[in-house]
């Protein structure tokens, strides 16, 4: 992959990954307005499974 995401980014340089920050907002918006994210979520933990592994949570 010639292009890593940002959060990859801080994974692999091992600074936090700021994915409540990055996601946050978007899942608290969906809640509001009644909209299911099953992809969101699972992206979520997925990148916090990632996260703890790393110590960084």
């Amino acid at each position: 992959m010639s292009h890593h995401p940002s959060i990859l980014q801080n994974l692999d340089l091992g600074r936090l990954m700021k994915i409540d920050w990055i996601y946050g907002a978007t899942l608290e918006l969906a809640r509001l307005g009644g909209v299911a994210t099953p992809v969101v979520d699972l992206l979520v933990t997925l990148a916090k499974s990632c996260a703890r592994a790393a110590g960084f949570m």
